[in-house]
């Protein structure tokens, strides 16, 4: 018999997940950033049938007090921010395995990668900045802000549109 897949020993914490492992129902495909603290995959929720990204945070930096005090919240409120250039957030939740956060998946480039493919035209720096300042704005409207804003954290989609993601879980007003 094979074990159920949703009760693998959770990683350490020094090495994310493997691609190919179930988390609470979310299929990980694939690693397409492993940062310091925290991991992010490409993943597959079966039951809406859609792609989504799993961020899966450090359990050495979840299991701190002052994380588990704050988590719950911090993910709250930027849950509710709705902004055509903000990536959504699913679902969300915490375990002795790390910290999870479930958003939309957006097929596309980080900002970085866009421009690590050479020099952009004007009318596509205009627009990106346009939309990436229009959702920073409107999240700062409510009281959060993004905290450490990098190429890596605008996502361009296939239509050229700028999604901002990667907010820092804080409660800073």
């Amino acid at each position: 018999l094979a074990p159920d897949r949703d009760t693998l020993p959770a990683p350490s914490p020094s090495q994310p997940p493997r691609p190919g492992r179930t988390v609470r129902g979310y299929e990980l495909r694939e690693l397409v950033r492993d940062g310091p603290n925290e991991a992010v995959y490409r993943a597959y929720q079966p039951t809406m049938g859609r792609e989504v990204a799993v961020t899966v945070i450090d359990p050495a930096v979840a299991s701190e007090p002052e994380f588990i005090r704050t988590f719950d919240e911090a993910v709250r409120r930027i849950a509710r921010l709705e902004h055509p250039h903000i990536v959504p957030i699913y679902d969300f939740w915490r375990d002795p395995g790390g910290g999870f956060i479930v958003s939309r998946w957006v097929p596309g480039l980080s900002l970085r990668a866009a421009l690590e493919r050479g020099p952009w035209r004007w009318d596509p720096t205009v627009a990106t900045i346009q939309q990436v300042g229009d959702a920073l704005a409107s999240a700062h409207r409510k009281g959060i802000v993004h905290g450490h804003l990098t190429a890596d954290d605008v996502v361009i989609d296939d239509e050229s549109n700028s999604h901002l993601t990667g907010f820092e879980l804080n409660l800073a007003p």
